[in-house]
């Protein structure tokens, strides 16, 4: 796992909680791949240095804002279902899990 300043993860908790980040490495696993069958063999398990659960938009765009100005690599993450691979952390950083982001607020037609 990679590490993060110390000042980033609080700014971290500040934004989304911490009931809503994921540090320990044994309940990290399931944020590490997806459904892609043809990286099992090829890429080693790379764990990020945290998960984030925004559950506002607002929550999300304080998140990129930070990483974006402490160059912290952001892996985005809804379910987990895809098959390409977008969801696997290769760079570390951190993952933002959009599990809580529930609520439709418009439909624009």
């Amino acid at each position: 796992m990679n590490n993060l300043n110390p000042l980033v993860i609080k700014k971290l908790q500040k934004i989304c909680g911490s009931e809503y980040m994921v540090t320990d490495e044994n309940l990290m696993i399931r944020y590490t791949t997806d459904e892609t069958k043809a990286l099992e063999k090829k890429v080693e398990l790379r764990f990020p240095a945290v998960v984030v659960k925004p559950e506002t938009p607002q929550q999300v765009s304080e998140i990129l804002n930070l990483t974006s100005k402490e160059e912290i690599p952001v892996t985005p993450r809804g379910g987990g279902t895809g098959e390409s691979g977008g969801a696997v952390p290769i760079h570390g950083g951190i993952v933002l899990s959009l599990e809580r982001l529930d609520n439709i607020i418009e439909i624009d037609t």
